[in-house]
């Protein structure tokens, strides 16, 4: 795309007093990267690092107003020492040539603290089974209106140009505005007036005591039974921007409930390119004078203009897409589109990891969050040829960081086409965009002197003749034999239109594979059964994606059996109580389960006594996710033909990254070393 087409996108526009260079801004998403509740280097250079490739504004993830929203590693602006964090922030972020607001906000009934509980305008937990929040009294919503001014203005001195206060997604705030959370009797519950109370007092006293831009964050629709639909929100912002100078109105949609609005927050690629953008479309309509701000899976440029010519926004975000590619607006704007990396909405190393309150990463960038270490890793002492055997998403990524890093590298694959597994999975229902990594990989590959050998199955006297410096492993894995006249995955995938008319899909792996099959084949329709015998479904989809899962599977007439069993015989589908649901013979039973790994060449290899440097990576290693592939493949071609001294544990690079501030281990990168392991 040529740079003079995104017109719109690079023009720049004001907030307030505040210039922008242009249209593009990196919403609030949150990271886990801070410690002990304190900007981190990591969040500081995970930022900075967003403002040098392009983006016209950067917003913080969610900083808290007081210990009642704490969570670990969350960011808290209440303690007077995390200022100086926050001053170097905006440093980092202004010197990269970007500006810098904050987003200031309670979470209320999700999250707390185990000394103050989870605070809430009522004693109604966020999803069922959960924890029944401590419903505010009058004194804690007066010392929570003081939080959020002295926050926000400790912020805005540190030297952010502007906040926005959060009124969405679920958090304390629209949990007051929400007659579905608010079901308090006093002046702050009940009527209108009073729901709006306590946001109302917050901004009062915010723009009393600030002088600089705030807007608000806002949650179009809540999306839930009885909850606030867009005509409540129009009124609520006319009703707000009517009485206070708000600068901006940055438009979402969704609440945190444990149902599928909590899905459409941050959607994942099953639900399409901007797939919520009447909402701000319906704003901009109404607020002709105050900028708006769009948000949700933007996935490229192209759409952040379409969205802007169609003027349903003032400003376009992008989260998902700058995680993936930091430096997607400047090499846009510099005619370089054909070297973006996309991000591709699979959910599993950004939101999956929240989920289990870990650092997010990316499986598109293996450099995410980790910024300054990959740019610590040495130098290549010398050029060394490099063989790498597998072509799927770990192999392409270690041939084309061990070129850039000046090696002679062979890609060897036994398929006569790139790619691996992923292959298979974009062949399957809602998965589809899985194959823009692998097509991007290889266009990557492509584009580099990687020597190319496809549909070759290399064995160890190929190695051992070829006169390689160093070998990377990236052999994939591969389902288990089918037993009990059953149908592996693999070829269910490959030749679905092969299946009977009534499939019963045993999944023993909890991931993504049993439910895209069965979408896949009730769309080609199939009578379609899922069975498993773990308590939950899916377990290993990340929660936001589930919650939007459950109702397609619905929709497709999928029949979901959890806690049961299919015996050997394939006769019966056998639930938990006992009921036993009979099978006709003409039946097809799909064997879903874990992976094997393909590591017969690197187990030949240590057989030999091979001396030279073995890298194992990925699915080769053990089957796991796309993440670790990608993350291992580009590890082990940055290491190639460095020399690490003691402190890094050898030839593989291994957990040397502990936080300056002596915090957690942030991560290891590791590349599975043969020769060391045999030594």
């Amino acid at each position: 795309m040529n740079p003079s087409s995104l017109s719109r996108v690079l023009a720049p526009m004001k907030i307030g007093d505040i210039e922008l260079k242009n249209r593009v801004f990196v919403p609030p998403h949150t990271t886990n990267y801070a410690i002990d509740n304190a900007i981190s280097q990591r969040n500081i250079d995970y930022l900075t690092r967003k403002a040098r490739g392009g983006a016209g504004l950067i917003f913080t993830e969610g900083i808290r107003v007081h210990p009642s929203s704490l969570r670990r590693f969350g960011l808290g602006g209440y303690e007077p020492e995390a200022q100086r964090g926050f001053e170097r922030l905006a440093d980092g972020v202004h010197d990269a040539g970007a500006r810098l607001f904050a987003q200031v906000l309670h979470t209320g009934r999700h999250d707390g603290s185990e000394w103050t509980g989870m605070w809430a305008p009522s004693a109604h937990p966020w999803a069922s089974g959960r924890e029944v929040p401590h419903s505010l009294r009058t004194s804690e919503i007066g010392l929570l209106t003081r939080a959020y001014t002295t926050v926000t203005k400790s912020l805005i001195d540190a030297g952010f140009d502007g906040a926005e206060i959060h009124l969405g997604h679920g958090h304390l705030l629209q949990q007051f505005l929400s007659p579905v959370t608010n079901t308090r009797t006093d002046a702050y519950g009940g009527d209108y007036a009073n729901r709006l109370r306590f946001p109302r007092e917050i901004l009062e006293d915010v723009f009393n005591t600030i002088d600089a831009p705030i807007g608000l964050r806002i949650s179009a629709d809540e999306m839930m039974a009885g909850g606030l639909d867009v005509d409540d929100m129009l009124q609520i912002c006319h009703d707000l921007v009517e009485e206070f100078p708000i600068a901006f109105l940055h438009v979402s949609h969704s609440a945190y409930v444990g149902e599928y609005s909590l899905s459409t927050q941050m959607a994942d690629m099953s639900f399409g390119t901007a797939p919520f953008m009447e909402y701000p479309r319906r704003f901009k309509k109404e607020f002709a004078g105050t900028p708006i701000l769009a948000v949700c899976r933007v996935d490229d440029l192209e759409t952040a203009e379409e969205i802007l010519e169609s003027t349903s926004a003032d400003m376009v975000g992008m989260a998902r897409a700058h995680i993936a590619d930091p430096d997607l607006v400047l090499k846009m704007s510099t005619g370089q589109a054909d070297q973006i990396r996309s991000c591709i909405s699979c959910n599993q190393a950004c939101v999956g990891r929240l989920e289990k309150t870990l650092p997010i990463r990316c499986v598109v960038n293996p450099e995410t969050g980790m910024e300054a270490e990959w740019a610590s890793i040495p130098q290549p002492t010398e050029s060394s040829n490099v063989l790498i055997v597998g072509g799927g998403p770990a192999g392409m990524e270690a041939a084309i960081a061990a070129h850039d890093r000046g090696h002679k590298v062979v890609l060897a694959e036994s398929s006569p086409k790139l790619g691996g597994q992923v292959r298979l999975i974009e062949k399957l229902s809602a998965r589809e965009r899985f194959g823009l990594l692998t097509h991007e990989l290889e266009r990557d590959v492509r584009t580099r002197d990687i020597e190319l050998r496809l549909g070759i199955t290399i064995t160890t006297a190929d190695i051992i003749s070829g006169h390689y410096d160093s070998v990377i492993l990236s052999t994939g894995s591969y389902p288990p034999p089918a037993e009990n006249s059953r149908i592996n995955a693999w070829n269910a995938i490959n030749d679905p239109d092969a299946l009977a008319p009534h499939v019963v899909i045993v999944d023993d792996d909890g991931g993504w594979a049993a439910p895209s099959l069965a979408l896949t084949l009730a769309q080609k329709g199939r009578t379609v059964d899922i069975v498993t015998t773990m308590d939950s479904a899916f377990p290993t989809i990340t929660v936001y994606s589930r919650l939007s899962l459950y109702p397609q599977l619905e929709k497709a007439g999928i029949a979901l059996h959890v806690l049961s069993n299919v015996p050997d015989d394939n006769s019966a589908i056998e639930e938990t109580l006992g009921t036993r649901i009979p099978l006709s013979p003409n039946v097809d039973v799909v064997d879903v389960r874990p992976q094997i790994a393909a590591d017969g060449l690197a187990r030949e290899l240590e057989a030999l006594n091979f001396v030279l440097p073995v890298h194992v990576v990925g699915d080769a290693h053990a089957p796991r996710s796309a993440m670790e592939a990608t993350f291992e493949g580009r590890g082990a071609g940055y290491l190639v033909g460095v020399t690490i001294g003691d402190e890094w544990n050898g030839p593989a690079l291994r957990a040397p990254y502990v936080d300056s501030s002596g915090g957690e281990l942030i991560t290891d990168l590791i590349t599975h070393d043969l020769a060391k392991a045999g030594s």
